[in-house]
């Protein structure tokens, strides 16, 4: 029994003595994520977790897990990175895609709403409010958010083309076929 104990002592101290550092450890993960092995790209991440939990190591957990498709784990982590920096609007940048891909659009809504306390004019946080309203059938609401990016973004032919599309579920068909010719006309 004794023997046993000795063994295991020395297995514990000697993994101890070889544990990776933080930064290695995150470069083991960026290694993995760009080769496309998500699953050990987090399991780094998890050991990085172990040490030290924070805003960073929740951030890109939220990343690789929404890679991962784990989309429910991926708002998790991502809200939780919010607890630690509840001024920052990064986390909810992360959190408008896991919940995009699952159509939860009202959850989309709130999070732009937290990214717009302080970052009002945040290019992602207008385009996916503008999608949101859509994919909501507040058509009229869209169609408004989406003119007042291409205030900001004139050339900006992916917001006009939802502009155009807002428009016609809207009803205003006239509009609508305007903003699609001068579409066609500069992207043929």
């Amino acid at each position: 029994m004794r023997l046993v104990s000795v063994l295991i002592f020395s297995i514990v101290f000697a993994s101890l003595c070889y544990a990776e550092t933080v930064p290695e450890l995150y470069g083991q993960s960026y290694s993995q994520e760009y080769a496309g092995r998500y699953d050990q790209a987090l399991e780094s991440m998890y050991l990085i977790k172990n040490q030290s939990d924070d805003y960073m190591c929740q951030l890109r957990i939220g990343w690789l897990l929404y890679l991962s498709m784990r989309y429910d784990e991926s708002v998790d982590a991502y809200s939780s990175a919010a607890k630690f920096q509840p001024d920052s609007v990064e986390p909810y940048i992360g959190l408008i895609m896991p919940l995009t891909v699952q159509k939860k659009w009202r959850s989309v809504l709130v999070a732009v709403d937290n990214i717009f306390k302080n970052d009002p004019g945040n290019y992602s946080a207008l385009g996916s409010k503008a999608w949101s309203l859509y994919s909501l059938g507040r058509y009229s609401e869209s169609a408004s958010t989406y003119k007042n990016i291409i205030k900001l973004y004139p050339a900006d032919i992916d917001m006009q083309a939802g502009l155009g599309w807002a428009l016609v579920q809207d009803g205003n068909k006239l509009d609508a076929i305007t903003i699609f010719e001068e579409i066609l006309r500069v992207s043929p």
